[in-house]
């Protein structure tokens, strides 16, 4: 069985990841946690997926990589009011 999220990502509940859950996954919860997923209507249970859905690309990924060869090729950071 998975557990599938529903939700935005801003959502949750505590102890509980905020997206898929493999049978696995769920299993691992303490009994309280199952309970809380079963009820929510953040998760939907049933589902043919083989494990949980893959972390979102990072939105960095296509960005430019400029390797910095030197610190003095840095800008300093300074708290603010400093």
């Amino acid at each position: 069985m998975v557990v599938t999220y529903k939700g935005d990502g801003t959502d949750f509940l505590n102890g509980v990841p905020a997206r898929d859950l493999t049978d696995e996954e769920f299993q691992a919860l303490d009994e309280e946690a199952q309970a809380a997923v079963t009820a929510s209507t953040l998760y939907e249970a049933g589902g043919k997926r083989a494990s949980a859905r893959p972390a979102a690309p990072s939105p960095f990924a296509n960005a430019p990589q400029t390797p910095v060869t030197n610190a003095e090729s840095v800008a300093p950071v300074v708290a603010p009011g400093a």
